[in-house]
């Protein structure tokens, strides 16, 4: 019960009653009561953050309040048309990973609520809608009848258009000069929230002699704060993203799927990476986004239903079809055979992208029960391999870079996915006994070990929990308890 009380000091309304007459608050206008992502460092809702705070309170059994969670969001939708990266008019120009489905689906698990999922259906739809106007393009590419899950003769060969999603603002083209070089007529889009430090990100060049500007390309920024994993490497090449000026004129290699021994970076100080210059997010076939969508899509389908006696109606049909020809096109372009892992897909180059990121495994939560055994048995393999190599939990990328989203940098949400995607596979009725034994032990021991590093974490630097655990005696840096 005690734990279960911490929920209130992070719980906050929305509150004008300060504010002088004909005064404004950037906070945006949602009616119920938002728990926030930590006391200190955030004061309005955010939207990735909800969907793991709103599982923690339906396990609480605090449904009325991630019931009200998702009503602010839904309202935003209603209002802006999509969910706004976070709670504040400087947030309404991009969104996050969208994942308000799937909280409306796990609130649907835990409480059989349906007249909230009939409220919500619309504004599902709606969100659904502008990642398919604003953020979709149609890419063209010869299909092989070897990659598809059915698989007929005449369909060997064929020139398909299928429609993906992609990172970035397509919607909002308001880019702010960024001239502090006078002839310089580059444009780059600044978060009004962290103006100065994405000006210099942008604009920042170095003095060293073959060095060249770390400047994100056009509306790259926004892509990657749309992202949630940025900065890392993840959308860079381990070529391109090393200093000189070969850059520009060194291509994507496609190869398989590896684990270096080495890191190809040591050889550069931080200074000397050019990581985000190399980066090109809305030209970058995610594969957790796309998994997302598909995900998106399968779920209101579920839902239209649902609501309709369980009957698949007509729409609920066309839903279906756009997550199955969305899942077959990362199949097409994403899916390594040899290694059971997927791996993003640069347009620009027509190649799948050279580093692998953790990310990749959100297909596997997504039709992980669909895929082909063989597929799924050298998935399990390959996970299991990266598991040995970092038994503590899974960074995002393989490779040291000093940026907040790289080894060894190891991020909750990530850990998440990647057991929702164990679990995925397990549900593929083509695996083995053992194979599946294996899944569930990696399970367990990555959410033990994520738990226990947290715990550590806060435990050591001063946290407790008053009447039921006492503060550490040795306890670091004078903290209440932190996780890092």
């Amino acid at each position: 019960m005690a734990l279960h009380n911490q929920w209130k000091g992070l719980a906050r309304q929305r509150n004008t009653d300060f504010l002088c007459d004909g005064c404004e608050t950037s906070l945006l206008p949602v009616k119920h009561t938002f728990i926030v992502g930590g006391a200190n460092s955030t004061r309005e809702p955010r939207y990735w953050d909800t969907y793991y705070i709103v599982l923690g309170l339906l396990k609480s059994g605090l449904n009325g309040t991630a019931r009200g969670m998702l009503q602010n969001l839904l309202d935003l939708v209603g209002i802006y048309g999509f969910v706004p990266t976070g709670g504040r008019i400087y947030f309404t120009d991009r969104s996050e990973p969208p994942l308000l489905a799937l909280m409306v689906k796990n609130y649907y698990e835990a409480t059989l609520d349906l007249d909230f999922v009939a409220r919500a259906l619309p504004m599902l739809k709606a969100e659904h809608k502008y990642w398919d106007t604003y953020r979709s393009i149609n890419v063209t590419y010869t299909r092989s009848g070897n990659s598809s899950l059915s698989r007929r003769q005449s369909d060997l060969f064929q020139t398909v258009t299928s429609k993906t999603t992609l990172f970035g603002p397509s919607l909002f083209q308001t880019a702010v000069q960024t001239a502090s070089d006078e002839s310089s007529d580059s444009e780059g889009f600044l978060r009004p929230e962290s103006y100065s430090t994405d000006y210099s990100t942008f604009k920042t060049q170095f003095a060293a002699a073959n060095l060249f500007s770390t400047a994100i390309p056009t509306d790259n920024l926004y892509a990657a704060t749309e992202a949630g994993t940025a900065p890392s490497v993840q959308y860079a090449s381990v070529q391109t993203a090393m200093a000189g000026p070969s850059l520009f004129s060194t291509s994507l290699r496609r190869r398989d799927v590896t684990m270096p021994d080495s890191n190809p970076f040591a050889a550069f100080t931080k200074n000397e990476l050019s990581i985000l210059g190399s980066i090109n997010i809305n030209s970058t076939i995610a594969t957790n986004l796309n998994s997302i969508m598909y995900q998106v899509e399968v779920t209101i389908a579920n839902f239209i239903s649902l609501l309709n006696n369980k009957t698949d109606t007509a729409e609920c049909t066309s839903y279906r079809q756009r997550a199955s020809e969305r899942r077959q096109t990362l199949l097409d372009l994403s899916y390594n055979p040899s290694t059971g892992l997927f791996s993003d897909f640069h347009l620009t180059s027509g190649q799948q992208t050279d580093v692998w990121s953790v990310n990749s495994l959100w297909p596997y939560w997504a039709f992980g029960d669909s895929l082909p055994a063989e597929s799924a048995q050298k998935a399990i393999d390959s996970i299991s391999k990266l598991h040995k190599r970092f038994s503590g939990g899974l960074p995002n990328t393989l490779y040291n870079t000093t940026l907040n989203w790289d080894y060894p940098k190891i991020q909750p949400p990530l850990q998440h996915m990647v057991v929702q995607s164990v679990l995925g596979l397990q549900q593929n009725t083509g695996l083995t006994k053992r194979s599946l034994a294996a899944t569930n032990g990696f399970a367990v021991s990555l959410v033990q070990n994520s738990i226990d590093a947290a715990f550590c974490n806060w435990y050591t630097t001063g946290g407790d929990v008053p009447g039921v655990l006492n503060q550490y005696e040795g306890a670091t840096g004078g903290s209440t308890g932190m996780n890092f």
